[in-house]
């Protein structure tokens, strides 16, 4: 009813009519656990500026600090410049390692949005996006990016503030000239994060009605300060901040929509004790529709301030709905029409090996494992005008094709297949190039996952009995900063400077793209070219041969640069102890890209196990330097897109034997 009175009286509201939120609420000592990041982004370089938003992360960080009572060292607050795509990424990283068991993750983004080129996922647009689609594309970050590192914090709760809207406008138009955006198609939602967004995906997010402020994030501060109190208990959930922000908006703004969202596991959770009172959204709004002095009607004139531009505004996102339909179904038709002729390619390719595979020998084998390696990680590429599109495609004969070479390596394989190294042919490899060491490591079985009883265990690390019917070699350490240069020409490492230390800010793409290079390089051709091990491979050799917790011990420092041990930094590689097979840093530095695609562990015994067939994330193992030592155990499983760069994720080669 309030909502609808509002909105029959809406009038002008001025900014001076908002409360200061500088200074915060006497301290509710919640926060001891907590850790938390605020980013705030008024002055971009490129797209429109955003008034208000650094004057709303200052509140918000003296709220975090002083009323909710979280430490100074555990809060980080990022304006302006400073909030490029890396240092959002980084921050996230940064405060998923230092929350504590019990706390709460904040994660407070004050800026522009919008959708991400395939228009699903929404992007947080960093400080210095350019002008042009990629420009806009390449220096943002995907909402989902940002989950995937809260989620690896050990808080209870998590809450993500996020004041943007994700249609790719800004209060003056589209954030990049001449660009039809489209509108993210689903709201983004999380099993474990709350989130806390300024509207719906087609909405503007915009100012306080008459204020210069952004007003999502100003009415959820104000709302924990106490005026989100709507049951008088003393207390405001996360559902009642965003319920009180809904509805002064819906009940005040008359030339937008704008309707605040919430999902999340922790809704109703308590997020202050504020008592204080808010303002009179009543008294502001009814202020000068009626005049106390006369008492007689003030007509608030006609509304041409309002009607003036609807019919082109109504017209343009005709246009924009019917572009993005057009755009999806051409690229729709355009990426199944690409899947289908490659794997009808591949179809035809196989069937030609027919009778070379029936005859068998070195020949067959040869070819065999050259369909290996240019189908396994396949894909298709539509171009458009909103960017470059791709496709992974699941080529049925590759399975075919790893089978036949199961088989054929059957009589010179195992012959005690439990043995944990094969003691046949050449121990070690070395790349001509680089002169990187590769270890040999030998066919055998063994028990992939962790035991029910282990500390810390995770419900994907079920245990499952693995056969590797093939030798292989892995690099004796992780590729390093040196070695990226050599072959790339460039080092995008954060910890950039040390040229032992292990590469890093590398994405799973780029690891491919860097094993291809390597192999041209060392004149590598068919299966023996150089490529990412798979998450059997890789566990196989970190545990070596060894039943311990992490690779080469059960104590994580000796053998794990991590959190603490690690001083939170990257290490020279090889700097701890080797595990079993003479490998290094398998635990700890930082996770290394693994080529499956994550997925659940079979529940049955399995052999060459490749991952789920088809996903969106790609697995990472190993743990970091910025993780707790409890991600460094052998079984832990982590992952990201394919297109994921951080500080923690790095990775090493294998080849086929």
């Amino acid at each position: 009813m309030l909502c609808l009175l509002l909105a029959l009286l809406s009038s002008p509201v001025q900014a001076s009519d908002w409360p200061s939120l500088s200074e915060p609420p006497p301290s509710e000592k919640l926060g001891a656990n907590d850790a938390a990041v605020v980013i705030g982004i008024g002055d971009y370089y490129n797209v429109q500026d955003i008034p208000g938003a650094v004057d709303n992360a200052n509140d918000w960080y003296k709220w975090l600090v002083k009323t909710r009572g979280i430490s100074m060292s555990n809060v980080h607050i990022i304006r302006d410049a400073e909030a490029t795509r890396e240092q959002l990424l980084d921050e996230a990283a940064w405060v998923s390692g230092r929350v504590k068991a019990g706390g709460t993750l904040w994660y407070v983004f004050i800026g522009h949005g919008a959708p991400n080129a395939s228009g699903v996922d929404g992007l947080l647009v960093g400080s210095d996006a350019q002008q042009t689609a990629k420009g806009l594309y390449v220096r943002s970050v995907a909402q989902s990016e940002i989950l995937a590192e809260l989620e690896k914090g050990k808080q209870s709760e998590t809450m993500l503030v996020v004041d943007a809207c994700f249609s790719g406008q800004g209060g003056g138009g589209a954030l990049v000239e001449g660009l039809q955006p489209m509108i993210p198609t689903a709201a983004l939602k999380s099993a474990a994060v709350t989130i806390l967004t300024a509207g719906r995906s087609n909405e503007f997010a915009g100012p306080l009605p008459g204020g210069d402020r952004p007003a999502f994030s100003y009415l959820v501060l104000g709302a924990l300060r106490g005026w989100g109190d709507e049951n008088g208990d003393g207390q405001v959930t996360a559902s009642e901040a965003v319920s009180y922000a809904e509805g002064a908006l819906s009940g005040m703004l008359t030339t937008r929509s704008q309707t605040p969202q919430i999902s999340g596991p922790a809704m109703s959770s308590q997020l202050s004790k504020g008592r204080e009172s808010g303002p009179d959204l009543f008294a502001m709004v009814s202020e000068g529709t009626l005049s106390p002095a006369s008492g007689a009607l003030r007509q608030p004139g006609n509304d041409d301030d309002i009607l003036g531009d609807v019919a082109a505004i109504t017209a343009q996102l005709k246009a924009t709905r019917e572009l993005e339909a057009k755009l999806a179904t051409a690229r729709e038709t355009a990426l199944s029409a690409g899947a289908s002729a490659l794997q009808t390619k591949a179809t035809s390719t196989w069937s030609a090996l027919s009778e070379l595979r029936g005859l068998g020998g070195d020949v067959a084998k040869s070819k065999v494992e050259a369909f290996i390696a240019k189908y396994t990680y396949s894909s298709v590429e539509y171009t458009d005008a909103v960017g470059t599109h791709e496709r992974a495609v699941s080529i049925a004969e590759v399975a075919q094709a790893r089978a036949w070479l199961q088989a054929d390596r059957q009589s010179v394989m195992i012959a005690a297949v439990d043995e944990p190294r094969a003691t046949s042919g050449v121990n070690e490899w070395t790349s001509p190039t680089l002169g990187t060491k590769f270890v040999r490591i030998g066919a055998g079985r063994f028990t992939m996952g962790s035991p029910s009883n282990e500390a810390d265990r995770r419900d994907d690390e079920v245990q499952h009995q693995v056969t590797l019917s093939s030798a292989y070699y892995l690099m004796a350490h992780e590729v390093t900063q040196g070695e990226w240069q050599r072959v790339m020409g460039s080092n995008p490492s954060h910890f950039s400077g040390c040229a032992d230390c292990p590469v890093e800010k590398v994405s799973w793409d780029d690891a491919v793209a860097y094993a291809r290079k390597l192999s041209d390089l060392d004149g590598l051709t068919g299966g023996a070219r150089y490529r990412l091990p798979t998450e059997a491979e890789w566990e196989y050799a970190a545990r070596g041969g060894e039943s311990f917790v992490y690779a080469g011990s059960n104590e994580s420092t000796s053998v794990a640069w991590a959190g603490a041990n690690a001083g939170y930094k990257t290490h020279p590689v090889c700097g701890l102890a080797r595990n079993g097979y003479g490998l290094c840093d398998m635990s700890g530095n930082v996770y290394e890209w693994v080529s499956d695609y994550y997925g659940a562990y079979p529940n049955r015994s399995a052999t060459d196990p490749a991952g789920a067939s088809n996903a969106s994330s790609r697995v990472n193992r190993g743990g970091s330097w910025n993780g707790y030592p409890r991600n460094s155990r052998v079984a832990y499983r982590s992952r990201g897109a394919p297109s994921y760069r951080n500080f923690l994720v790095g990775f090493r080669l294998a080849r086929s034997e």
